[in-house]
């Protein structure tokens, strides 16, 4: 028996991602209160429920923008740490998205795309964590030439830059092969003909 996904629990997946990036971007106060976890928790239910939608990408401007508050207006210390749960976070989300956007709401993902979609997911996280540690050991030496505020803004851009890419590249699904099915695994009939070759079949009867 192959094993398969359910695509509700995969779109839970998306709304777990899509809460935690903005929830650990924003301030320590804002998450110690309520309107701001729940207002993370709603924004992330509509990409769950809507992938293929416009909120995707308005959830990752809202955790960087949370991510800027918080470095910049509150004046908290940028941590390469923090950057990279959120860079992850968001690459997590935008990649359960892109999925659940092609994945109608009662199918299941079959084990192959699951495989593939870890293994790409695994190499992203690994070169990510890389270079955040070379970056940090590089500006570690030199942080007094790189003020805090321009690293939190440069990372920033990068971040919508990415996230920009990742949506235009998931937009295009890769056509699989041609095995004659819809999606959800229905079949398609035969075809019926012009109407009228339909009405002289009729005429027959």
């Amino acid at each position: 028996m192959t094993f398969m996904v359910h695509s509700l629990a995969w779109r839970a997946l998306v709304w777990v991602t899509g809460t935690a990036a903005p929830l650990v971007a924003m301030p320590p106060d804002y998450r110690a209160g309520l309107v701001m976890p729940l207002f993370a928790g709603l924004l992330a239910l509509l990409t769950a429920a809507e992938p293929e939608g416009g909120w995707v990408l308005p959830a990752q401007i809202v955790t960087v923008a949370a991510w800027l508050v918080t470095t910049v207006v509150y004046g908290y210390a940028p941590s390469p740490a923090a950057g990279l749960v959120i860079g992850l976070l968001l690459y997590l989300h935008h990649g359960a998205a892109a999925i659940a956007a092609q994945i109608p709401v009662a199918a299941r993902i079959p084990a192959p795309v699951l495989a593939a979609w870890l293994a790409r997911t695994g190499t992203v996280s690994a070169a990510s964590a890389a270079v955040c540690l070379l970056v940090a050991a590089l500006t570690g030496a030199a942080g007094a030439a790189i003020p805090a505020a321009a690293a939190v803004v440069l990372g920033a851009a990068g971040a919508l830059a990415v996230a920009r890419a990742l949506r235009q590249t998931g937009r295009g699904a890769v056509p699989g092969p041609d095995t004659g099915e819809l999606r959800g695994g229905a079949v398609p009939g035969p075809d019926p003909g012009s109407p009228d070759e339909r009405d002289s079949s009729l005429r027959r009867w």
